[in-house]
Parts: structure tokens; C-alpha cells; sequence
């Protein structure tokens, strides 16, 4: 990602074998995917079914629709992942980022490796050859009106993008009403569906 890796990533993607596509691409990418034996949370460890919280991933696999992996914190995985996804199921792959807890962004993965790319608190960098993202894009992708997301693409914005927001545009956490303006589902921990899993790399 510009700037350096995260500190938060989600990443979407459509298939309709989502649970296989991801564990294809974790191998390609040198990792494994891992069940825990428990979603039980302990508060005086910080871990889940036995591993520290930070260290897991968050995954919500729906073979309808736009599925999601939250990977773990300041995460590596990240783009590598998602051109993998990319090329190997032949689809748009979209993900978000967090910086610093001040900042976020969004890229939109294409086949054949192009990259297009919004951040909210810098300029981009079109030396990484990736480039601009606008609301067309987002809107071909998920089937959204371009007018319902163009208001979140503008850098260094104050206010909300929607009256019925949670976030204003300067508190990272708007990606997430980004995110519910495409009709994608945050993988929140209490969301039906959602669970932890392990993703641990293996090269």
C-alpha cells in the first residue's frame, strides 16, 4: 500500500467458493488458513481459542455476494493478497485501509494487475503504479450509484459524506460506512457469520 504497510486491512472479493479461493491464495502467498478450536474469548489472556487477539484474522465467507477477511494487525499480507485474488479468480478485489488511526484508504484491484487507489490524508503516489479511484469505478464494481459515493473520495475532507453516517470524513473509521454505502458487509465480530480464524505464514 502507499506509504508503507497498514495498520488495519480488509479485503472483499466475490466468488462462489469463497473458503477455497482464500485458502488458494494464502498458499500462493505462503500462508495457511486455520481453524481454532474455540470462538471463546478470554479477557485476562486477550486470545481466542487460544491465540492472542492481534495475531487473527476475521473472516466472513458468503458464496452469494461479497465475502471478507480482516487480516490481522499491521498485517504484510495485505496487497500481495489481493492481486493474488485478482488474477486467480478473475475479479475485482476491493480493500480498506487504516493508518495511524487517523488515516484510511481504498484500492480497487482489476485483473491483470491493474491498481486503482484513494487515500484520504495524502497525495498519490503515481509511481507505484497505481491510479486514481473514483466513485465510476467503485460503482462498476459493486452496482452502487456513483452520486452515493462520491462524497467519501475527496482528500482531507471534513463532515460526513451522508447525514445517516456513523463517522465524519476525517475519523478513519468512515470506511466502514464506506463500505455499508457499496453494500459491503464490515466483518465485525458480532456479525452473524463472522468468525476468527489463524492465518499464519509458512515461508
Amino acid at each position: 500500500m502507499l506509504g508503507g504497510h497498514a495498520d488495519s486491512t480488509e479485503l472483499f472479493w466475490r466468488s462462489s467458493a469463497p473458503e477455497q479461493e482464500l485458502k488458494a491464495a494464502l498458499s500462493t502467498l505462503g500462508a495457511v488458513f486455520k481453524e481454532l478450536p474455540s470462538q471463546r474469548w478470554d479477557g485476562r489472556a486477550a486470545t481466542i481459542g487460544g491465540i492472542r487477539d492481534t495475531e487473527l484474522s476475521r473472516v466472513l465467507l458468503r458464496s452469494a455476494g461479497w465475502s471478507a477477511v480482516a487480516l490481522p494487525l499491521r498485517s504484510s499480507m495485505g496487497d500481495p493478497l489481493c492481486r493474488i485474488f485478482a488474477d486467480q479468480v478473475g475479479e475485482p478485489v476491493l480493500a480498506f485501509h487504516e493508518f495511524d488511526q487517523t488515516g484510511w484508504g481504498v484500492s480497487l484491484f482489476l485483473p491483470q494487475g491493474e491498481i486503482k487507489t484513494f487515500v484520504s490524508w495524502f497525495d498519490l503516489d503515481l509511481s507505484t503504479g497505481a491510479g486514481g479511484l473514483s466513485a465510476d469505478d467503485l460503482a462498476t464494481v459493486t452496482g452502487v450509484q456513483p452520486e452515493a459515493v462520491a462524497p467519501y473520495l475527496v482528500a482531507d475532507a471534513i463532515g460526513k459524506a451522508s447525514p445517516s453516517d456513523q463517522f465524519a470524513r476525517d475519523d478513519h473509521w468512515v470506511r466502514v460506512d464506506l463500505m455499508g454505502a457499496l453494500g459491503l458487509l464490515y466483518p465485525d465480530p458480532s456479525t452473524d457469520g463472522v468468525r476468527h480464524v489463524h492465518i499464519v505464514a509458512t515461508r
